[in-house]
């Protein structure tokens, strides 16, 4: 479902040197709620892990991770970005698990509402990436 590479102490798949989350894996690790809208979506509750706590589980030792789409699509965002604002991996959208054709598997969340002069921007933009389903930590 996930596929963590790069500066990373724990694998799962020592040939290329990454961790492959299982979906029960990531279904199974405790989530936090986050209540806001994006430029795609109104105004919903979106619940997953932790992105802080999915780098903690490989080990990440880096500042910057490369969030990667299913179409390719990529953004970095700096970890500390990711540890302030509490991002997110959503999983769930208003009590409905996340399809491909509607953001899913994973939407990478931040609360925008909350925080409106920092994550309503161009730049913030970028980082809610949907589709994800690999992250290079840099």
């Amino acid at each position: 479902m996930l596929t963590v590479g790069g500066k990373i102490k724990n694998v799962t798949n020592a040939v290329d040197k990454t961790y492959d989350f299982t979906e029960k894996e990531l279904l199974d690790m405790p989530t936090s709620t986050i209540e806001t809208s994006t430029a795609w979506t109104a105004k919903s509750a979106f619940v997953g892990p932790l992105l802080g706590d999915v780098l903690k589980k490989v080990g990440a030792a880096g500042k910057t991770v490369q969030m990667i789409a299913l179409n390719d699509y990529f953004a970095d965002m700096p970890v500390s970005v990711s540890q302030k604002y509490g991002a997110i991996l959503a999983h769930t959208r208003n009590g409905e698990r996340l399809v491909t054709r509607d953001h899913g598997p994973l939407f990478v969340m931040l609360p925008r509402d909350k925080f409106p002069a920092e994550l309503n921007t161009p730049l913030a933009a970028r980082w809610y990436v949907w589709q994800l389903c690999r992250i290079d930590v840099e």
